[in-house]
């Protein structure tokens, strides 16, 4: 993410979810998958502008807030790594979504205001997911 959307979103955040525990890593996940990777894809040097859609809690428990959004962009490139890399998702449809934070079970979605300001993220990284990883 970029730093002015970042700065944004921690400004929204500070806002409306003050005792929300933020998560610092702000990214956008493209292929989220346990299988570890055997190949290297190459990694394309773009931005992409996203469009906020609504807000849904993920995980388990229902507890991870996050922040979905459209975009054509992240949504090609998801399709373009299972294509030419074979990558396999532990998911079966993409849904284009950052996490906002964490232990969020009792945030009343209906009373947030959308996300009104543009979201950019930059540099694609690849990386094995930390299965030990724990909120």
């Amino acid at each position: 993410m970029t730093s002015t959307s970042y700065q944004k979103l921690l400004q929204y955040k500070n806002a409306y979810l003050p005792e929300l525990r933020f998560n610092e890593d702000q990214h956008c996940t493209l292929i989220y998958s346990k299988k570890p990777l055997n190949v290297s894809p190459i990694l394309p040097q773009y931005s992409c502008k996203v469009t906020f859609k609504g807000f849904s809690l993920f995980g388990p428990n229902k507890d991870t807030l996050v922040a979905e959004v459209k975009s054509a962009k992240l949504t090609y490139r998801n399709k373009k790594l299972v294509q030419d890399y074979g990558f396999v998702s532990d998911y079966g449809e993409y849904h284009p979504h950052f996490t906002l934070g964490y232990e969020a079970k009792d945030v009343d979605l209906s009373k947030l205001p959308p996300i009104d300001f543009p979201i950019e993220f930059e540099n694609e990284t690849i990386e094995n997911l930390d299965l030990s990883w724990s909120k």
